[in-house]
């Protein structure tokens, strides 16, 4: 099979980073070895005559003064708005169940008295239940 510098090239990065089985690296330390003109043109960065490898350096990032202090704001605000969705979910499940002690018995109010409000509260408390745990999930991927 021949090997040429375009597919070296291809590999190129995946190899620089060490992310190729042994046979790819063997393969482009190989192909290397026996082109010592290609070798100086990655050792140098100049790909032989093509522009410097911009890949290798990464992407300039500059982030605002305020940076820090925004994304703690934010991760304040998220913990915080999982505190009430829970307080929420937990009011609106349990309301349509609450009960009163009348002359020794339980007297349930909205279920008895009025199930049409006690299913929206519960659709509610649903809506509220799932919120919390899509923001449990969006924490647990952050590492939180």
């Amino acid at each position: 099979m021949n090997i040429t510098g375009d597919v070296i090239k291809d590999l190129l990065p995946a190899y620089l980073l060490g992310e190729v089985s042994a046979d790819t690296r063997v393969l482009v330390a190989q192909f290397l070895a026996e082109n010592p003109e290609f070798a100086r043109s990655v050792v140098h960065g100049t790909n032989g005559g093509a522009e410097d490898h911009e890949w290798l350096k990464g992407a300039p990032m500059t982030l605002s003064p305020d940076h820090e202090m925004r994304t703690l704001s934010r991760t304040k605000a998220m913990l915080a708005r999982r505190h009430w969705l829970f307080a929420l979910a937990l009011a609106f499940s349990l309301v349509p169940v609450s009960f009163t002690f009348d002359n020794g018995h339980i007297t349930w109010m909205m279920i008895r008295d009025v199930p049409r409000m006690a299913v929206t509260y519960w659709a509610v408390g649903l809506g509220f239940w799932i919120a919390l745990v899509a923001t449990n999930r969006r924490l647990r991927q952050s590492g939180l």
